[in-house]
């Protein structure tokens, strides 16, 4: 009998001891990682973007995004996305405002270099997948973007003609469809020009994809920034292509010399993205601001 004790105490001594070492801090595992970003814009409205992660893996598994428009006294429910992971893809349900329903349901292929190769829309009645966003690489550089509907008043986005200079993609060419309220559709074609600062690239920089998204520039509206998939995915690993060496100082038009979208960068002492600033038209009006909060 005195044996059965000693060794049922030296195990609890082990096994607490074990949960001493590795559980004192179930969040270790996430240091570094995104846990608030919080969004201001220039009408006073705000976003929070909330980001959950498995402790274990570290893999993100929620992200909730809650906005108070302007001048409202809380916070509302606008975006939730689930990440569910299996092999080499990732299973995106886009849950609708009644926290139950899946709005939209993607589906993501990936090799092991975390290399994106298919995004993908399911339809969840006959569980098929449909071509959400391509991508198309030539020597490894980009050569075309393809966004199906990436929004719910521009559709059939494509980008082309990139130029690159060895180091940034320093333009390209898009265009997509636009439907107005009573005015049926327009067909729009742009190219965007690109300059860098010198800071070198981090994927917690928001507007850093070369695609129509980012531009801002027709479109004129933050939304789509804010609930950027590809961007989220970004900051997991995940891409289409190799990303730029530098973060991009600002984007305009070649078509109108005045669409500018300027953009400005500071980091905290431990090199981490702190605050991402957007100018729009001119760099002294300020069009919404990033602050990220780390774990």
């Amino acid at each position: 009998m005195k044996t059965n004790i000693l060794f049922f105490f030296i195990i609890s001594i082990i096994l607490l001891s074990s949960c001493k070492k590795d559980c004192t801090n179930p969040y270790s595992s996430l240091k570094g990682k995104v846990k608030l970003i919080s969004i201001d814009l220039s009408d006073s409205s705000r976003y929070n973007i909330y980001y959950t992660y498995d402790t274990l893996s570290a893999k993100v598994t929620n992200i909730k995004l809650f906005i108070k428009p302007p001048y409202a006294d809380s916070f509302g429910l606008d975006a939730e996305y689930i990440f569910r992971y299996s092999n080499n893809t990732i299973t995106i349900d886009e849950i609708g405002l009644d926290n139950v329903y899946i709005y939209h349901q993607y589906k993501v292929h990936f090799n092991n270099n975390k290399h994106i190769d298919a995004f993908n829309t399911i339809d969840v009645n006959f569980n098929t997948e449909n071509p959400y966003i391509t991508c198309i690489l030539q020597n490894n550089k980009l050569d075309s973007f393809y966004e199906k509907q990436y929004w719910p008043t521009a559709f059939n986005r494509q980008c082309y003609n990139y130029q690159f200079n060895g180091y940034n993609y320093t333009g390209f060419t898009f265009e997509y469809d636009w439907s107005t309220i009573g005015a049926g559709s327009v067909h729009v074609l742009d190219s965007a020009k690109i300059d860098y600062t010198n800071l070198p690239y981090t994927p917690y920089a928001p507007m850093q994809n070369m695609y129509s998204a980012n531009t801002l520039f027709n479109l004129g509206s933050p939304g789509e920034v804010f609930y950027d998939l590809v961007y989220f995915l970004g900051l997991e690993g995940y891409s289409f292509y190799e990303p730029n060496k530098n973060l991009v100082n600002y984007i305009h038009s070649y078509h109108d010399s005045t669409t500018i979208v300027y953009m400005d960068y500071q980091f905290n002492s431990s090199n981490q993205l702190k605050t991402f600033d957007v100018h729009f038209r001119t760099p002294t009006f300020k069009f919404f601001t990033y602050n990220f909060e780390y774990y």
